[in-house]
């Protein structure tokens, strides 16, 4: 079984050792919605999770003091990574902008409705939030480009071969015009 813990550091009073009891969280796989994997807890203010399962990436806000999850105001990123495992997430201080990187070998990035750092600009109680649409865009227009690349080479392709099938025509026609004129000019020489 996998568990969460949070452990604080030993005192420095040698004299005395005591260890401090951590704050255990248990299996959350079954605490926290739509969770099969844990992709980190980050001090600076939020916890993020997977599940591959339904191709979805969740991040929420966590207090290090309180050793708190908030889990009323989510952030979700539909689709992150699709089936593979997303291996990290890098949350911008100061914007709404964060970074993810996964097993498929792509890193994606996101525009975030609020700052889950800052906790500001919070619209209603969850979120969905989707690639940049910027890399859409880019996407779109290589797909077009290379689309119509595609179209100007097969249009090329038949220009060459509808040249090539004219000219052969005109050879065969040409030698046989030649042939039925020597033909034509075969009659009796003198010396």
């Amino acid at each position: 079984m996998e568990t969460f813990s949070i452990y604080e550091l030993n005192s420095t009073n040698y004299e005395q050792v005591e260890e401090p009891a951590p704050h255990e969280f248990g299996d959350v796989r079954s605490q926290w919605p739509d969770c099969e994997y844990v992709v980190d807890i980050n001090p600076a203010g939020f916890v993020s999770y997977g599940a591959n399962s339904l191709q979805k990436l969740s991040l929420y806000s966590f207090d290090p003091i309180k050793e708190e999850i908030e889990l009323a105001k989510p952030v979700w990123f539909p689709g992150a990574h699709g089936e593979e495992v997303v291996r990290d997430v890098l949350v911008i201080p100061g914007t709404k902008k964060a970074l993810t990187c996964g097993e498929d070998g792509s890193v994606r990035a996101w525009e975030m409705p609020f700052d889950p750092l800052t906790r500001t600009n919070v619209q209603s109680s969850s979120m969905e939030i989707s690639a940049d649409e910027d890399e859409k865009k880019q996407k779109k227009k290589e797909k077009q480009e290379k689309k119509e690349r595609r179209e100007q080479r097969d249009k090329e392709k038949k220009e060459r071969k509808e040249k090539k099938e004219k000219k052969d025509k005109k050879d065969k026609k040409d030698k046989k015009d030649k042939k039925d004129k020597k033909k034509k000019d075969v009659r009796f020489k003198p010396y």
